[in-house]
């Protein structure tokens, strides 16, 4: 058990990462979850001209994020304008870059009166999931060699529906704030259950391989409604180049909300 109150502590204008941070392939290294949230946090406080939501973030994770240094995030403005915003994000640790994200922002304007106006074309919106009550929490890592980060979240695995057996899918719920006294918002636990879709329905045990994603990119349709956010999706490695694609939507209790995907790198134990 980590013990951790938060994700991340403050330290003056940066961030401490706490033992909830830790990820599964290197214990001195963060899982990309907690990470993309932090820079997600950023990318939400810089301002706007006009009322605008985030519909994409791509991360890139250059370097392992570790835990113990402080942290700095900044952001800045790419390009401004009243329809269309980019806005960039930098982590950085003693003057090493880290991790980098590009976040889309598209103005706000409510456009469900009109009856001129497309309609959404789902084609598998009809596949029922079981609900997270429906569903037994797991502990995919023995006790002694659970991730720090597996404190922080709550997961539940269970059969993808239309899938051959053993292709998994998962809820996620995110347990810890992001900072003491600060939840992460809506779109900030989207991020941080956005780092599942790597490795997404996998069918043989990683402990075998490692398949680290140097990027997470998600495209959003609409921050999540309630706690649980759930991953469906799919993985396709090609083994003569050692490297693979995962996808995956991101949905709550009402449907989908995000759709993700990583690059994998694979490489044996």
């Amino acid at each position: 058990m980590t013990g951790a109150e938060a994700f991340y502590l403050p330290s003056g204008d940066g961030y401490v990462g706490t033992q909830a941070t830790q990820g599964g392939w290197d214990p001195n290294a963060q899982h990309g979850g907690p990470v993309e949230g932090l820079m997600t946090r950023s990318i939400e406080r810089t301002p706007t001209l006009v009322p605008m939501d985030i519909t994409r973030i791509t991360f890139d994770l250059i370097r392992p994020v570790p835990i113990g240094p402080r942290l700095d995030v900044t952001s800045r403005i790419v390009r401004e304008g009243k329809k269309i915003q980019l806005v960039e994000a930098v982590m950085t640790s003693e003057g090493t870059e880290l991790v980098r994200a590009v976040a889309l922002r598209l103005r706000h304007g409510d456009l469900s009166g009109r009856r001129d106006m497309p309609a959404s074309t789902p084609i598998d919106d009809h596949v029922h999931l079981p609900g997270p009550d429906d569903v037994q929490p797991i502990v995919p890592w023995d006790v002694a060699n659970r991730p720090g980060f597996l404190e922080g979240i709550e997961l539940r695995r269970f059969q993808r529906p239309g899938a051959p057996e053993g292709v998994t899918a998962y809820w996620v719920r995110v347990k810890l704030p992001l900072l003491p006294d600060e939840p992460a918002s809506d779109l900030g636990r989207l991020a941080i259950a956005g780092d599942f879709v790597n490795n997404i329905g996998v069918l043989i045990e990683t402990r075998t391989f490692t398949a680290i994603n140097p990027d997470v990119n998600l495209q959003i349709l609409r921050p999540p409604a309630g706690e649980w956010i759930a991953l469906v999706g799919e993985t396709r490695f090609d083994l003569t180049a050692g490297y693979g694609l995962c996808s995956a939507q991101l949905r709550d209790v009402d449907g989908v909300c995000a759709v993700g995907t990583t690059s994998t790198l694979v490489q044996p134990r």
